[in-house]
């Protein structure tokens, strides 16, 4: 439809709530049209600059990402639109099923927004300014900068407790620097939700979601009730190897001694030597190979990435979609080691989540279904690495051996997966926490919450406002439940593929996968194509023949 006199369109011109019948089919669809003609090439904008700003670490690009998506925020936030999807929304919304599905995503993109424009662009240039703070920060020992990979690799090879130390101190700088301002940046996000009738942030973004407070904990609580006694068994287990390796008592163990500087994750056995297997290949060509034997294609992912590690670039990896037609990239600093080949193919799987989706749905429901959906799917391809069949599969070690392998692997992924998902409780219930009070002692909950869930032992006398070293809280804020879900997902969605590709194949081994071509034909038509047309329970139930829940994923691990 044209415009009518004045420059204004029928969406604007009917009133609100006498829409009816074709006329608000029509008010509808001139809506979306005009929606999409203005935020599509804004959203690219932001998107290429986010890019240039995270590759280069260059002032001038974050300067141009934050007025972008400033201008994004200020299109989303317009009274007078949210008003017509509200009244639209009020009346029944499209008898159509994928026009009402694209009604409830727009009304849920311009909630979130129905604040005023000044504190948007308040907390988008504080959320930016704090982005680049991350990005460009090094730890610095004797006065040399250590990149992130280079202070995971001290804290993975090095025997020295006292380096180990020295350099997980020198990791967590930047938390006295950036925390004053991270408080302040949940004030504003809190003010914005509150002014929209949301008791915090937290709750909105949730609501936002179509996920509630009540419904994420009970799962949380679920899944650290099922966890709780399997992690404490393992790290009895990890506490004595760590002991007899640093000569050093089992309570005198401090989270430096682990690999990870959150604990997040766990040291290799030393008698599996994975990082011996990926060194001197070539891994963006064993990620290119093993998609393309399942008939997924990433090489034009990878083509447009950027893959090399140096000064001013984002030390962490992330898959982007720049305009939803194809141009999908990948952001990774590349190091010769199993757990980069992980992350390389969870990044690709992003990347093959998002070229899945039907390229003539309309523009807002090209997306995954929810993001513990997308989310799910790449870890499950960053299971691949640690499973035998997959190593045997991609002709990475031969069969020598394999059942001892195998074991020692599975070993390894039941402790790998017990301890992310005990950080993940930590990070959940620390930002429900935040949003609640961020004017409280997060020094004392940070630890508490530690030493709960993880059982690390807080150093003695330690203040280091460790709690703001972790920069999701500032990048994706309300987003880690996510990560803990998808991995409750891509349990779930292991056991309905293999269930797919035959008898005996159900057996939690997603190395399997390895040349099954039907199991990218699965995942192309059940997982990836109706992008965000449905609900994220329906899809769930579309995708694995069952509603979510944390059976598969204690079947294979708790």
């Amino acid at each position: 439809m044209g415009l009518l006199p004045r420059g204004r369109a029928l969406w604007q011109h009917l009133p609100l709530r006498r829409v009816q019948g074709v006329a608000m089919v029509q008010a509808f669809r001139e809506f979306v049209r005009r929606h999409v003609e203005e935020l599509q090439p804004l959203e690219k904008s932001a998107a290429l600059a986010w890019w240039e700003a995270a590759t280069t670490g260059d002032a001038d690009a974050y300067r141009r990402a934050a007025e972008v998506q400033i201008r994004i925020e200020t299109l989303l936030a317009d009274p007078d639109r949210f008003a017509f999807l509200r009244a639209q929304r009020d009346a029944g919304g499209p008898s159509d099923p994928e026009q009402c599905r694209l009604l409830e995503v727009l009304y849920l993109s311009y909630l979130g927004r129905q604040c005023s424009t000044e504190l948007l662009a308040e907390i988008v240039e504080l959320s930016t300014r704090l982005e680049q703070r991350f990005a460009t920060f090094r730890a610095e020992l004797d006065g040399v900068r250590l990149s992130q990979n280079e202070t995971e690799r001290v804290l993975v090879v090095s025997d020295s407790s006292d380096e180990r130390r020295r350099v997980w101190e020198a990791s967590k700088s930047v938390g006295p620097l950036i925390a004053a301002d991270v408080r302040g940046l949940v004030r504003l996000r809190n003010r914005a939700a509150r002014e929209l009738g949301f008791d915090d942030y937290y709750a909105m973004s949730l609501a936002l979601a179509e996920q509630s407070k009540d419904t994420v904990l009970r799962l949380f609580d679920d899944l650290e009730r099922r966890t709780r006694e399997p992690f404490e068994r393992e790290k009895r287990c990890l506490d004595s190897e760590l002991a007899k390796r640093f000569e050093i008592a089992p309570e005198d163990l401090r989270p430096w001694h682990y690999s990870d500087p959150f604990f997040q994750d766990v040291p290799e056995p030393p008698e599996l030597r994975l990082d011996d297997i990926f060194r001197g290949r070539d891994l963006m060509h064993i990620a290119t190979e093993f998609f393309a034997g399942i008939g997924l294609d990433v090489a034009g992912i990878l083509a447009r990435s950027d893959v090399c590690e140096r000064e001013g670039k984002n030390q962490h990896a992330f898959c982007i979609d720049i305009d939803r037609e194809g141009d999908v990239r990948t952001l990774l600093n590349r190091t010769p080691t199993v757990r980069f080949m992980s992350t390389l193919l969870h990044e690709l799987g992003h990347g093959v989540y998002d070229l899945g989706i039907r390229r003539d749905l309309p523009y807002s429901l090209r997306s995954p279904a929810h993001i513990f959906a997308t989310e799910g799917v790449a870890m499950l391809f960053g299971r691949m690495p640690y499973t035998a069949s997959w190593l045997e599969g991609m002709r990475l070690v031969t069969d020598r051996g394999r059942e001892d392998l195998g074991k020692a692997l599975r070993s390894h992924q039941v402790r790998r997966q017990l301890v992310f998902s005990r950080w993940t409780q930590v990070m959940v219930r620390f930002e429900s926490a935040l949003y609640a009070d961020p004017d409280g002692s997060l020094d004392d909950l940070w630890w508490e919450l530690v030493e709960r869930y993880q059982r690390l032992r807080r150093p003695p006398g330690r203040r280091g406002e460790d709690w703001a070293t972790k920069v999701h809280i500032v990048s994706t804020p309300v987003y880690y439940h996510n990560y803990a879900i998808g991995e409750l997902f891509a349990s779930q969605l292991s056991r309905s593929m293999l269930e797919h590709l035959g008898p005996g194949r159900a057996d939690g081994d997603e190395g399997r996968l390895v040349g099954q071509r039907r199991a990218g034909a699965f995942l192309a038509d059940r997982v990836f194509a109706c992008g965000a047309t449905l609900s994220w329970p329906d899809y769930v139930v579309a995708a694995t023949g069952k509603p979510l829940s944390a059976d598969d994923f204690a079947r294979q691990y708790a």
